[in-house]
């Protein structure tokens, strides 16, 4: 066994006593280990799938420090627990904060998906949306589209909407 395994084995053994709250028999937690490693080495699909994702997660820039690859494994990380489905559609599971009190009228709220912006908001009572995409520059929007809507809950969808539509058209 090379040496690199043998010590992830072992990092995994000390893991497994960790949640499992002992340590004890050292025997079994290298046992559990080993059939961890052992599943893992079977490459399923969503594993594959997984790893594509991880390099292409940004096509922009290559992978050249520590920094870029633990962005890389994170990204990956992410990835295992989705099915293909959410994977080939980051829209699919958008995460909306609200936007600040004051500079807009509630309800009001963003999602950043990659790189465009998702704004959906009330404009003198008007359920708005606008979609940003991301210049060169950093910290720097422009806006590609933006609409009304007959409710906020519309605003939203049709944020969403238009955004697949822009994704899938650049």
């Amino acid at each position: 066994m090379p040496a690199d395994l043998r010590t992830f084995r072992e990092r995994a053994a000390c893991a497994a006593a960790k949640a499992d709250r002992a340590a004890g028999d050292a025997d079994r937690y290298t046992r559990m280990a080993d059939a961890v490693i052992a599943d893992f080495a079977k490459h399923s699909d969503a594993m594959i799938d997984a790893a594509y994702e991880a390099v292409r997660f940004d096509e922009a820039w290559a992978i050249n420090s520590q920094r870029d690859f633990s962005k890389a494994v994170r990204r990956w990380s992410e990835q295992l627990g989705k099915s293909k489905a959410e994977v080939d559609n980051p829209m699919a599971d958008i995460g909306w904060q609200p936007l600040p009190a004051g500079l807009w009228t509630p309800p009001a709220a963003f999602a950043e998906v990659g790189h465009l912006l998702l704004q959906a908001f009330t404009d003198g009572d008007v359920p708005t949306w606008e979609i940003y995409k991301k210049t060169g520059e950093q910290g720097a929007w422009n806006i590609i589209v933006k609409g009304t809507a007959d409710s906020f809950e519309a605003a939203k969808a049709a944020a969403v909407f238009e955004a697949e539509a822009a994704s899938q058209g650049s």
